[in-house]
């Protein structure tokens, strides 16, 4: 099968819209200061009305973020991309939701 440019375009987009769908994959490009705070603000709007996430939680999602900002003030952090991805990918393996088997409470 011969390649035209057109057919090779679709086909990078295809590979680059699976990479950005896995959660557990650090991105590539910077985010400004006014994109990272419109997100956290959706982010707040959201959890705000999410019955299923606690109080507890919460204060484990404020703890993690406020842990990785002061590292981020305090050192590089790209140096340990690939350190982070393994930490995030260990974490979804272990936290990842599943269906209750019988007899689990819901």
């Amino acid at each position: 099968m011969r390649l035209n440019q057109t057919t090779l375009k679709e086909m990078i987009r295809e590979a680059l819209s699976e990479v950005e769908k896995d959660p557990t994959k650090l991105g590539t490009t910077g985010t400004t200061s006014s994109q990272f705070k419109t997100a956290g603000l959706e982010t707040a709007k959201a959890v705000s009305t999410d019955k299923e996430v606690d109080k507890v939680e919460l204060t484990y999602i404020k703890q993690i973020q406020d842990f990785l900002t002061k590292r981020a003030q305090e050192t590089d952090l790209k140096k340990y991309k690939m350190q982070i991805q393994t930490l995030i990918k260990r974490l979804d393996k272990i936290i990842k939701p599943t269906t209750p088997q019988q007899g689990e409470p819901q």
